[in-house]
């Protein structure tokens, strides 16, 4: 078996028991009963109604544009981890990264 076949299931080993040993016992259920409307969190505004007039998502060389032309941007964050930001070894430029 190949040193990254090894690494990857050892990976994937500390990974199943990393989020086995997670404690939920003080966790909250999250019901939000608020409306965000006309507040300073509201971007509601921004939003282009009615939801696919422009038509559907295309890509137009690096850019993306719906099928009427109109050029389109998405902004977000995703950090769905207890480590958002990985050591350098183990990143798409490092020496145990996946190419």
């Amino acid at each position: 078996m190949s040193f990254m076949k090894k690494l990857t299931l050892l990976m994937l080993a500390f990974l199943v028991i990393k989020v086995s040993a997670q404690n939920s016992t003080n966790w909250f259920v999250f019901k939000p009963n608020t409306i965000t409307q006309n507040n300073a969190i509201d971007m509601s505004s921004w939003l282009d109604k009615p939801a696919g007039k422009h038509g559907f998502l295309q890509m137009k060389g690096k850019d993306y544009a719906f099928e009427d032309g109109t050029p389109v941007k998405f902004w977000g964050v995703n950090i769905a981890s207890n480590m958002p930001f990985s050591h350098f070894l183990y990143t798409t430029s490092g020496p145990y990264s996946f190419k």
